[in-house]
């Protein structure tokens, strides 16, 4: 059985002061009124103890002590020590929680509460209104035109150029040390993202959902091109238009 420490009212302990008052002489205890007392209001003993304790240092004290506010105090989140922590080390509220030395849960209720918001990166920068109807735009442009039922091209006879496999080292060696067996896994990965565009209206703040494309591919049932849902087709053209 949970022992649950009861809080009593200033009311409470003012009746309980006034019946030991009708039971005794002012500033004397007599013999076995505090456990008449306790056994009239069915309290504990020790309340009705620390009640004539209270009484003896003059009567304003008689009352409860817990102050107004009894739970943890408010953490604040100071805006200008955000300020002074550089972009590169505040880009989650896991990195932003670690220079602050605080909890990640409250940052989150601070965020919450709107005292800070988000802020836009060179990686992931605020799309216009234009440029999301740009990306449906595109993924609508890379589903096939002669099927029925949705579903994109296949992409071995499209060439994708970034400008980093040209001038980025590291990106000619990856490119060419990559299996050219699994250029189809590569595929896949785009059209799924192009299904993410579309399902979102052109935002890119999406997850890549995991195909298990190695099983599939041992398992010789890993497919060239995605279908895509036939109402997540006709929501997106209805956004760019």
């Amino acid at each position: 059985m949970v022992n649950v420490h009861r809080v009593y009212i200033d009311e409470d302990q003012r009746i309980i002061l006034a019946a030991l008052l009708r039971k005794t002489k002012p500033d004397m205890l007599s013999n076995g009124v505090t456990k008449e007392v306790a056994a009239q209001f069915m309290v504990p003993l020790r309340v009705v103890q620390h009640v004539w304790f209270d009484h003896l240092e003059g009567i304003e004290n008689v009352g409860n002590k817990k102050p107004l506010n009894c739970w943890c105090k408010r953490v604040e989140v100071d805006p200008e020590a955000i300020m002074q922590i550089p972009p590169s080390k505040r880009t989650t509220l896991k990195d932003l929680a670690f220079e602050l030395n605080m909890s990640i849960s409250t940052l989150h209720r601070r965020f919450k509460e709107k005292e800070f918001r988000r802020h836009s990166n060179a990686i992931k920068p605020r799309i216009a209104d234009d440029n999301k109807k740009a990306r449906v735009r595109y993924a609508l442009g890379m589903l096939d035109p002669d099927s029925v039922d949705p579903k994109f091209q296949g992409s071995y006879n499209v060439v994708h150029i970034d400008e980093n496999g040209f001038t980025n080292p590291k990106v000619q060696q990856a490119r060419n040390e990559y299996p050219a067996e699994r250029s189809n896994r590569v595929f896949l990965t785009h059209q799924t993202c192009m299904v993410e565009v579309m399902k979102l209206m052109g935002e890119h703040r999406y997850k890549i959902p995991h195909m298990r494309k190695g099983v599939l591919e041992r398992l010789r049932i890993l497919p060239e091109v995605l279908h895509v849902d036939l109402a997540i087709v006709n929501a997106a053209r209805e956004f760019i238009m």
